[in-house]
């Protein structure tokens, strides 16, 4: 077995007969496993192994330790973890796990490698949030959800089928009585409806809420993303035109309210030239701003100052008809006026930088009246260059509903882990993982297929025993969505009583859940909703819609029928599996039969073919020996 370890490319010598690698097919269980050593083994003390391991050499460890390292198998390189265990006299006992640079990937979140993007091309997107105080810039949606000839993973990463979902607008009063979301143009290319605010009058806006973002992210875009992050890239069978197609139907949203939409007035005071006090000790500006309907109205005044300047101040008067209406709203905080901005009261010393807002309520008592607001600074002093002052009042108090610019598509995929998804797909579609780490490649692979293609190694002339022999192995297989709800399939061996002991049944429950579907989603509801599992769905383009649709390629995402999952993914498998027999074989082998096996899995000896299980690579003297479970191919 040529396997060297090294930390820092110093050699750690071990025991090479206390060492054993064991590898598990994973089609054959229920969780996606790597490469590891079944028992401890021995490394071989010396100053070196000390260092690079960080030990005291006179010191036993109470508490594992975990040393990262690196495995080389032949040509191969790879990142693993020594579990340093017990510290003897000239031995350290340890544990290794060791597979590819994919191995980091395996705990980490799919979320964390998930894009937050700005429609509007904003390099630096502000956080996506639910409501909004003022109106948000929505218009890159129609540019982002353009088709542009890209339909399907992995050219497209995303996507906004059209379905029906009335419960969502029934929850909504605000929104126009409707039936889908992501509701656009009837033909291609595809663009966003976008909600909109229509003007009854000079002061009165109604919003117009005529549809909803639902976007949903295909199935192998976070695997896609998280390979990319290491450099490697996604391939296999699996990854075709039906399962291109996939996406998780998130029960998220693009939506932001805006629960009052106000009108704004915006006064540049820099444009100004400023007037001369009649005394010659002030410049100043007066505007005049008209109460043109009853409302909350809020103004901001913002300035940029010189700190030299000590005297300029902003503040609100009125007209000598209008003191007495105006009077509680602005309640004299010192000389006889209410200050906005005085330079007296302070400002941010950093930024030079001073501020206020202020809100009041005007009646219909108030329509008409003018305030006027006065910029006075000091002779000496210019007015300032940068000056915001703005007055808005709200026209409705219906909210408005937006498409959020900022498409944070992390809120779009499930809550997993890297690990978790491989799983979830293996669980509902029977498919293993390959890793080649020359190519830097993962490749999600059909059981059933190479089970039916793949050419087995020929073993016939090395010399292997049988070590152990079973007639039989499971007696049944369930396949199950997450929740109870859906249908589920179960398949037992010929001749077996249909109730037999859950013992020998071998359940694949996966996280998803079932949605039923026509020509789009048809129906989707809270009831489905609140069904346990992550929504799955098929995407297509059709007569020019976006749309989910009931199956594609002749699969769909049911478990029975003709188009179903188990017989597009499962059924040969478990004809193999019902009808098979576990043996253990054992005998010498070399580097290039390991490196075969770990990529075929099947192999022929005493006219028979096998699919290994398991196997458990040792060294017994100077000879490489390898234990293999497996099961019999019989049909």
């Amino acid at each position: 077995m040529s396997l060297r370890i090294e930390i820092d490319g110093v050699e750690i010598p071990y025991k090479k007969d206390t060492f054993q690698i064991k590898e598990t097919n994973n089609a054959f269980g229920n969780s996606v496993k790597i490469a590891h050593n079944e028992f401890p083994f021995l490394i071989i003390k010396t100053p070196a192994v000390i260092e690079k391991l960080q030990l005291d050499r006179l010191q036993n460890v109470n508490a594992k330790s975990i040393v990262s390292c690196d495995v080389i198998q032949g040509r191969v390189y790879y990142k693993g973890k020594i579990v340093i265990g017990e510290i003897y006299a000239n031995t350290i006992k340890a544990d290794i796990i060791y597979e590819s640079d994919l191995i980091d990937l395996f705990d980490k979140k799919i979320r964390d490698f998930m894009p937050v993007i700005d429609v509007n091309g904003n390099p630096d997107p502000e956080p996506y949030a639910e409501t909004s105080e003022t109106v948000v810039d929505d218009s890159g949606w129609e540019a982002f959800t353009a088709l542009n000839n890209a339909l399907f993973f992995p050219n497209r990463e995303w996507c906004f089928p059209i379905y029906s979902y009335r419960d969502y607008y029934d929850s909504k009063a605000a929104f126009k009585i409707r039936n889908r979301v992501n509701d656009a143009s009837e033909t291609t290319p595809y663009h966003a409806i976008l909600n909109t605010l229509y003007e009854a009058d000079e002061y009165t806006v109604l919003p117009r809420n005529d549809n909803m973002l639902f976007p949903k992210v295909f199935l192998l875009t976070p695997i896609k993303r998280c390979l990319n992050s290491l450099g490697y890239s996604l391939t296999g069978d699996f990854i075709d035109s039906f399962s291109r197609r996939l996406f998780f139907f998130s029960d998220e949203n693009q939506g932001v309210e805006i629960p009052n939409v106000f009108d704004t007035t915006v006064v540049d005071f820099t444009t100004i030239t400023p007037e001369l006090s009649n005394t010659g000790e002030s410049y100043w500006h007066d505007y005049d701003y008209v109460i043109p309907a009853a409302g909350t109205y809020r103004i901001k005044g913002r300035m940029v100052i010189d700190p030299s300047i000590t005297d300029i101040s902003l503040f609100p008067y009125v007209s000598q008809s209008g003191a007495g209406i105006f009077e509680e709203d602005f309640p004299d905080t010192g000389g006889g006026v209410n200050y906005l901005l005085q330079v007296n009261d302070g400002y941010d010393e950093l930024t030079n930088v001073m501020e206020s807002y202020y809100e009041f309520e005007a009646d219909e008592s108030k329509v008409g009246q003018t305030l006027t607001f006065q910029l006075t600074t000091d002779v000496d002093y210019p007015f300032p260059e940068s000056i915001e002052f703005s007055i808005n009042y709200k026209k409705n108090n219906k909210p408005y509903y937006q498409f959020h610019p900022t498409f944070d598509t992390s809120r779009y995929v499930p809550d997993w882990t890297f690990a978790k998804l491989l799983n979830e797909i293996s669980l509902l579609f029977n498919t293993d993982f390959r890793i080649d780490e020359i190519k830097k490649t993962l490749s999600i692979v059909r059981n059933q297929e190479a089970l039916l293609n793949n050419v087995p190694i020929d073993l016939s002339s090395y010399n292997f025993k049988s070590e152990y022999y079973r007639k039989g192995g499971i007696l049944g297989v369930v396949l199950k969505y997450a929740n109870e709800e859906d249908e589920s399939i179960r398949v037992v061996k010929e001749g077996v009583e249909s109730g037999l002991e859950e013992n020998y049944i071998q359940k694949f429950e996966n996280a998803f859940k079932y949605l039923p579907v026509t020509t789009r989603i048809s129906g989707y509801n809270e009831e489905l909703k609140d069904k346990d599992g992550i929504g799955l769905a098929i995407f297509d383009l059709v007569d020019g819609k976006q749309l989910a649709i009931a199956s594609y390629d002749g699969r769909s995402l049911s478990f029975t029928g003709e188009n179903g999952i188990n017989k597009n993914y499962w059924v040969n498998w478990n004809r193999f599996r019902l009808n098979a027999s576990e043996a253990i074989f054992k005998g010498p082998v070399t580097d290039a039969v390991i490196n075969d096996l770990k990529k075929n899995k099947s192999f022929y000896i005493n006219n028979q073919t096998y699919v290994a299980k398991e196997y458990t690579v040792s060294e017994e003297g100077s000879v490489t020996t390898i234990e293999i479970t497996a099961e019999s191919l019989n049909f």
